[in-house]
């Protein structure tokens, strides 16, 4: 796991390993991991198409690439945080949270897919969208990709 925070809990599965990192600086030998995981992370970077890159390399042949895409800015996703999340936000004090949403969701749904289907081209993609299994991220909260590297 690479995440740029520290762990809450002491990771006991030795086949995880936890790297206190930025995902965006972060640098491994090619073809060293049979499944990555990311979440909510690509709508941030200032460069997703070179991590997406990175991990297409780092994946040995025949792993996974797991990916939690929120479908922003889809028309549910403005609902949630307008209903939600903006609500909640102002409870707890945290003033402006639309405009450092806006700054740091730099990089939108139908841009990341495109950039994902470019780096992955060669590979074996399935997408589920949620909370309806329509595909069209427009009308749902996120997606989950599978994308299975070639053996």
């Amino acid at each position: 796991m690479v995440d740029i925070l520290p762990p809450k809990k002491e990771i006991t599965d030795p086949r995880v390993h936890f790297i206190t990192a930025n995902i965006d600086e972060f640098v491994a030998p090619p073809a060293s991991y049979d499944r990555i995981i990311m979440t909510c992370v690509l709508h941030h970077l200032p460069e997703p198409i070179a991590t997406l890159s990175a991990i297409n390399s780092w994946l040995k042949p025949g792993g996974l690439f797991t990916l939690f895409l929120p479908s922003d800015p889809g028309i549910l996703n403005r609902i949630n945080r307008k209903v939600t999340v903006n609500r909640r936000a102002t409870k707890y004090g945290f003033e402006n949270y639309e405009f450092v949403n806006a700054i740091e969701h730099r990089n939108h749904y139908w841009g990341l897919k495109v950039q994902i289907m470019n780096v992955f081209g060669d590979c074996k993609i399935k997408r589920w969208y949620y909370p309806f299994r329509i595909p069209l991220a427009g009308f749902s909260l996120f997606s989950i990709w599978h994308i299975s590297i070639p053996k």
